[in-house]
Formats: structure tokens, C-alpha cells, sequence
């Protein structure tokens, strides 16, 4: 589980044909530049991630804790979570936890 994944490559291999269930349940560490933190639609404390913070999202992390830690938009962060696939055009992890918030330049 250490190796990291960046949620382009992630959200790559769906656009390009991944079974969005062969890794249903699969703890995975993604890393990515934010793009909207706060609750999502549900009110569930979630962070999203896209090619840079202006872009679109292509990955929605959602925490299990609702504690942002210093998550900011454009920041890099890496979570850990479950991968649950790929809907409604983004890829789902669940049961996040924040590992790391870089800077970054963006």
C-alpha cells in the first residue's frame, strides 16, 4: 500500500477503460492538488482532486474525519482510503484519512 498513485493517473485509467469494480474495496494512498474541500453533496466531509485547482475534479476523497487539517485549495495532499470505483464521471475513495499537505506551487 505504499506506493502512491496521482489522481490523474487514477482517474486516467478509468477514462481509458478500467473495470471501475476490479479494485473495489482496495486501500490505495492517492496523492493530488485540491480543488474544492469541505462537505460534499451528502454533507460528508470530503476533498476533491483535479489537475490543478482550477480544473474540474477527477477523484472525490471522502474523510472519515472531519477534520481538514491545513487542506487548502491548490495544496498537494495525500490520502489514504478504500477505492470504490468510478461514477458520475469521477473516481470514489471512502474511509480517507489525510496523510500529508505539501505547499505546491500551484
Amino acid at each position: 500500500m505504499d506506493n502512491v498513485i496521482s489522481s490523474e493517473d487514477l482517474y486516467g485509467s478509468y477514462i481509458n477503460g478500467s473495470d471501475p469494480q476490479e479494485n473495489y474495496g482496495d486501500m490505495i494512498v492517492l496523492e493530488g492538488i485540491t480543488t474544492y474541500v469541505g462537505p460534499d453533496m451528502f454533507g460528508l466531509p470530503s476533498i476533491e482532486f483535479g489537475p490543478t485547482q482550477n480544473h474540474d475534479t477527477n477523484t472525490l476523497a471522502v474523510l472519515n474525519d472531519p477534520e481538514y487539517k491545513d487542506v487548502q485549495v491548490g495544496k498537494d495532499v495525500v490520502v489514504t482510503g478504500e477505492l470504490r470505483g468510478f461514477t458520475s464521471g469521477i473516481v470514489l475513495l471512502k474511509n480517507c484519512e489525510i496523510t500529508s499537505v505539501g505547499d505546491g506551487p500551484y
